[in-house]
């Protein structure tokens, strides 16, 4: 998909977002927009990584809710308990 396709954030805003936080895209394939994830595991952008992050993260695995691909902290294409374990490590090592 091209960065100017009109199918980009054209769908329903009611169903799932796409993993970049946007409107879901049109298509198969969504579009992935630049996203600026500050550092990784600093999830609400407050430049400290801490339990606040966790509780967003973990919330984003449960209801699969305001996902974004800096939620992806081991960058393995996937939202689940190793990301919050790599944010667990972080913070013992900090």
């Amino acid at each position: 998909m091209s960065e100017n396709s009109p199918c980009i954030n054209s769908g329903n805003p009611d169903f799932y977002s796409d993993v970049d936080g946007s409107i879901s895209d049109i298509g198969s394939n969504p579009y992935i927009q630049n996203i600026n994830c500050n550092i990784y595991g600093d999830l609400n952008l407050d430049n400290n990584i801490d339990i606040l992050d966790i509780v967003l993260l973990s919330g984003c695995i449960l209801y699969s809710e305001n996902c974004t691909i800096c939620f992806d902290v081991n960058e393995d294409d996937l939202f689940n308990i190793l990301d919050i374990l790599h944010i667990v490590n972080v913070i013992i090592n900090n």
